[in-house]
């Protein structure tokens, strides 16, 4: 188990990859950078980061050989001298050292298992279950929870990642939600906002005997909030920050649902989230949300209740849509409104990105002496796109710092 020979292997086998590479990055003709980091991704990268959860554990004097692989693809697709610093090429191809790359695959791999507690890693990656042999073997690799625990250091909270495996009723057993997307016919930046009203208002008249139900949800710097308004109740959520705004919509159909439950008759919801409105007619989600949207569509069927989903274009002025809207937003700053703390692992998926890229900032702005640090500090990638290759390359120099002058006068 030290991986030497898995490491040999794959340097071996992504050196191919590094050959394509040589023979498309003439500096005059040769492909741009971007479609050299492309082929570095798909025919080097993808090996790097497969099982590099499980060979993660080797000696680091071990994984930091991987690193011949690596520099290189960075300064043949960005056509550097050999004498530039490998931080400076990883910083300007937009690329995260190996090492902090596979901690952001093991704390996306511990996220997805936290997910499930039936999954057969859970156990091993959130429980100290052989740590009196550790203990008494110093000179072993540490094991994946030691990891897990130090690379992510408190700040990503694992115990509250909703659940995937609900027991939800088989799929044909509950009806195809219905989900009106008539007003999609009206694309919203063709259409004037006078008739899409029009519209909109021939299709309320359809559910004239159901109950109107609106729900929206806004993100800022400060967090997500969502909401839900009925012609009697407000009811408002509080995301956590790192949230996505797809899961503030969701929650908030999901919220309504519940309140379908409680009252009596039937009801429609209106929705301005199309990508929700999708998610909610896939059979088998991956979202737990969705899965608890499956899961009350499932009580509501055994209820005998009718509920309809109708999506509506957002900021046309629509009332109940403005509202909800705005009762979103405010639910952000209230500190009354009720606050969420379980979401969704795709959403965790945003925070441990931070956290990664955070850490790579900080080793970035740690450094001194170095000319591209100075003039950028926070990692941000240029866009070349419309420049060729050899304007990219003459750029990409000057940047670095490390030309034919700078090198060798």
């Amino acid at each position: 188990m030290k991986w030497k020979s898995h490491v040999s292997n794959l340097k071996k086998s992504c050196q191919r990859g590094l050959n394509l590479m040589k023979i498309l990055s003439n500096h005059t003709w040769g492909a741009d950078s971007i479609t050299l980091l492309r082929i570095y991704r798909a025919l080097i990268r993808s090996k790097l980061d497969y099982g590099s959860i499980v060979y993660g554990s080797a000696k680091a004097t071990l994984l930091k050989s991987l690193n011949v692989i690596q520099y290189p693809a960075m300064r043949i697709a960005l056509e550097a001298f050999c004498t530039s610093p490998v931080e400076s090429l990883l910083a300007e191809a937009g690329e995260q050292p190996l090492d902090v790359r596979r901690d952001y695959l093991s704390l996306s791999y511990a996220a997805r298992v936290a997910a499930s507690k039936n999954h057969p890693s859970y156990r091993y990656t959130f429980s100290d279950h052989f740590q009196h042999i550790f203990e008494q073997k110093q000179n072993y690799p540490l094991p994946f929870y030691v990891k897990i625990a130090k690379v992510s250091d408190n700040h990503i909270d694992f115990p509250n990642i909703l659940p995937l495996d609900l027991k939800i009723p088989p799929p044909w057993t509950l009806p195809i939600t219905p989900c009106n997307t008539y007003l999609l016919n009206f694309p919203k930046y063709d259409t004037p906002s006078n008739f899409i009203k029009k519209s909109f208002a021939e299709l309320v008249s359809k559910y004239q005997h159901f109950k109107h139900i609106y729900t929206d949800s806004s993100k800022t710097v400060e967090g997500v909030g969502a909401a839900v308004i009925t012609d009697t109740t407000t009811y408002t959520y509080r995301l956590p920050s790192f949230s996505s705004i797809y899961s503030g919509e969701v929650f908030a159909i999901l919220s309504a649902l519940q309140y379908c439950r409680r009252s009596v008759g039937d009801h429609v919801i209106f929705t301005d989230s199309l990508s929700a409105v999708l998610g909610i007619q896939q059979l088998y989600p991956k979202n737990a949300l969705l899965l608890l949207i499956k899961t009350e569509l499932g009580k509501l069927l055994q209820d005998g209740k009718h509920i309809e989903i109708v999506w509506i274009p957002s900021h046309m002025g629509i009332t109940g849509n403005e509202r909800a809207y705005s009762e979103a937003r405010e639910a952000i700053s209230n500190p009354n409104c009720r606050e969420i703390q379980r979401v969704p692992y795709q959403d965790v998926y945003l925070q441990i990105k931070e956290l990664i890229c955070d850490r790579w900032r900080q080793r970035w702005q740690s450094l001194y002496n170095n000319k591209l640090r100075a003039i950028n500090p926070n990692l941000v990638t240029q866009n070349y796109r419309a420049l060729t290759r050899r304007q990219q390359v003459l750029l990409t120099r000057l940047r670095i710092g490390h030309t034919k002058f700078t090198s060798h006068l």
